[in-house]
């Protein structure tokens, strides 16, 4: 079989859960003989491309600095016309798109095409895309029933966890038969884990990824605060997600810890470090469709400590300590029974990796091609 994906979200992401999945995924079919694929894309400076190699082998051309919206329009459009210059050309079993919006897929002649959906944080917090200004309001509409026109019309469904498969259920009404739960993996390890040239404390909460809206940074700030109050050693180190917004940096200022929490951006290979390092991985969200960082921290032997929200007892099962995302006082509760126990910090380590080789990418590989073979013989 040979499988077409598009350009969508390697244009959008320069880093990110979604392009790293498809990224691994599209990386695996070099060890299936029975599946080959096409990818619809021209330039991109998504990082996880760079990382599988999968940009210098299809030698995908990767801008030196970061765009301006102009150059990210242009971009997005020479990609889409690739993609549907392929799409054309029909030399393809099936399509998978990367992302929401559904012109590519309504452009296919008579081939049928598979949608993953990550997650439903738009249609159930749709509040907070709105009030973060991430994007527009009629964006994050178009997004919306993009999805769930895709979603409708597509021949299978695979979704991240169970709890993403039971949202999208329960808020589109679909037939459950119809979707099939795939976990994702995970791309660090120790033989690519290098000391990064920062120069981290000796004491750290981790914090990874986004900070805004449904990340839940702001509350899981005030609950460290307290705690680094009272220990002069402790600091905080967020990677990703961006340098802090003014915002940001005022309420950090506000706490007087501006010189002991610090934002960095890392590699893969330093990631590994960064977590091994730390005092525990926090991971404060509201919701999240899967949660890569989990997965991250346990190969890396780094004590996870979780929101009881959302699919993140689903994917780390006994080997996490929980917390009321909501309730600061449980927030900070969790965090000083874990970094204040050698112990339990020692069990949590060994736990979290024998948890880690529950999700593979060659595994997520396997299923999703399973997935594509089905949708094959019944059409």
């Amino acid at each position: 079989m040979r499988i077409l994906y598009d350009h969508q979200i390697f244009t959008y992401q320069r880093f990110g859960g979604i392009s790293r999945y498809f990224a691994e995924l599209i990386k695996c079919h070099s060890n299936f003989a029975d599946a080959d694929y096409i990818l619809g894309l021209r330039e991109s400076g998504n990082e996880s491309l760079i990382n599988t190699g999968l940009a210098e082998k299809h030698r995908i051309k990767v801008p030196s600095a970061p765009d301006n919206l102009l150059k990210l329009s242009c971009r997005y459009l020479k990609n889409s016309l690739y993609t549907y210059k392929l799409i054309k050309e029909n030399n393809f079993d099936i399509f998978h798109p990367t992302f929401y919006f559904p012109g590519m897929a309504r452009k296919l002649r008579r081939k049928p095409f598979v949608i993953t959906i990550v997650d439903m944080i738009p249609e159930l917090f749709p509040e907070l895309y709105s009030v973060s200004g991430l994007y527009p309001k009629h964006i994050t509409r178009n997004w919306i029933n993009g999805k769930e026109e895709l979603v409708r019309n597509s021949a299978a469904i695979i979704a991240i966890s169970e709890k993403t498969r039971n949202d999208l259920v329960e808020i589109y009404g679909i037939n459950p038969g119809k979707v099939e739960v795939i976990y994702l993996g995970n791309s660090l390890s120790p033989a690519t884990g290098t000391s990064p040239g920062l120069k981290l404390p000796a004491e750290y909460l981790l914090f990874v990824g986004g900070r805004s809206g449904y990340k839940n940074f702001n509350r899981f700030l005030n609950a460290a605060a307290e705690i680094m109050r009272e220990d002069r050693e402790l600091h905080m180190v967020c990677i990703g997600g961006g340098k802090f917004s003014p915002d940001e940096d005022a309420r950090i200022k506000s706490h007087s810890l501006a010189e002991r929490v610090k934002q960095y951006n890392v590699t893969d290979a330093e990631l590994y470090h960064v977590y091994r390092n730390a005092r525990a991985f926090v991971f404060p969200s509201l919701y999240e469709g899967f949660g890569i960082p989990i997965v991250e921290a346990f190969v890396a032997q780094c004590p996870v400590i979780l929101s009881r929200a959302s699919c993140f007892p689903e994917i780390a099962g006994g080997a996490a300590v929980y917390f009321d995302p909501e309730d600061e006082n449980s927030i900070s509760g969790s965090i000083r029974q874990v970094i204040y126990d050698p112990g339990l910090r020692k069990s949590m380590q060994a736990g979290g990796l024998e948890r880690s080789k529950k999700f593979a990418w060659l595994e997520t590989a396997r299923k999703t091609i399973a997935v594509y073979d089905a949708v094959l013989k019944n059409n």
